[in-house]
């Protein structure tokens, strides 16, 4: 059911802009940039806001689908994003797309197939692109970490690409020489990443080398903490641009939560900050000796780690 549109009069800076947004929109910057609504910190037993943040490998419509299961894109970045609500704090967990567990498997239409041992990526791709595959994600991390996961953002290479151009790039340090990746991408110089240069920085790997997959979680991470830095900064010149963003976006993400709820967390969200030191990768050992890459988490470690931070 679509959602009705009505032409609004938005006021800012004391200059008159008229605008069509769907009406819930139009709620949410009421909400969002006038106060009209207050949101509540949160208590111990509400502390924590559990988002799982997925890239998938494609750019293609997230729903878009081919006729072969298990072919409509992969997890490539997985991502648990903690909002501490007491503290005001941010904390990310970067979970290896190769991490092996069991999957359960769905055909193009939705049909049950079965079981099979294999990489966690390939269970986004074993749904329908969209709250099927985000759900089975949602239960294996949740299996995995033993925590419950509120929602879950699934975002592709295409809306990567439109939000980094909406920001006007994202400005990000060369902390390692990447040049194997673009010539410009030496170590120790600060680029200002475009849409194509953002995309190759954060999908870029060399497949034929050992442990490629996990030395691309840190650029992802590092792109991820450029980004919201960028932002923040963004955001405070223009409030329209976190709608500008959801716009460009559509069609290439999917998110499993009603549109207060996004609000209330991505207002949560840009106001934290990411440090290097709330970053965390689950701990494991990767093996090489197969046609594809296996990671095994430690889970002792894995349990230490969530003990520490929830």
């Amino acid at each position: 059911m679509g959602t009705s549109i009505v032409e609004v009069p938005i006021y800012y800076k004391g200059v008159l802009f008229l605008k069509k947004f769907g009406i819930l929109i139009c709620v949410g910057i009421l909400m969002l940039f006038w106060g009209i609504a207050g949101f509540a910190r949160g208590t111990e037993d509400d502390r924590y806001t559990n988002i799982l943040c997925l890239g998938v490998d494609k750019e293609e419509q997230m729903s878009e689908v081919s006729a072969e299961t298990g072919s409509i894109g992969q997890s490539d970045a997985i991502f648990l994003v903690s909002l501490d609500k007491i503290e005001n704090r941010l904390r990310v967990i970067s979970i290896p797309r190769d991490t092996m567990v069991t999957l359960e498997m769905y055909d193009v239409v939705g049909e049950y197939v079965g079981q099979c041992e294999g990489q966690l990526t390939l269970q986004y791709a074993y749904g329908d692109g969209e709250e099927l595959s985000c759900r089975l994600m949602k239960k294996q991390v949740e299996r995995m970490l033993g925590i419950e996961i509120d929602g879950c953002v699934a975002v592709n290479f295409k809306a990567l690409k439109g939000v980094t151009d909406l920001l006007g790039g994202v400005p990000v340090y060369m902390d390692e020489d990447y040049t194997y990746i673009r010539p410009e991408f030496a170590q120790g110089e600060t680029v200002n990443l475009s849409a194509d240069l953002a995309h190759d920085f954060c999908r870029a790997r060399i497949i034929t080398e050992d442990g490629s997959a996990y030395r691309r979680i840190h650029r992802l991470q590092v792109f991820m903490s450029s980004a919201l830095s960028r932002g923040k900064s963004v955001l405070a010149e223009n409030p329209m641009w976190l709608f500008e963003a959801w716009d460009a976006m559509q069609g290439y993400c999917f998110m499993d939560m009603d549109l207060k709820s996004a609000i209330q967390i991505a207002t949560d969200v840009i106001a934290c900050n990411l440090s290097a030191s709330d970053v965390y990768t689950l701990d494991g050992y990767q093996d090489s000796s197969k046609m594809y890459e296996e990671f095994y988490l430690d889970e002792a470690g894995v349990a230490r780690l969530v003990n520490e931070l929830f």
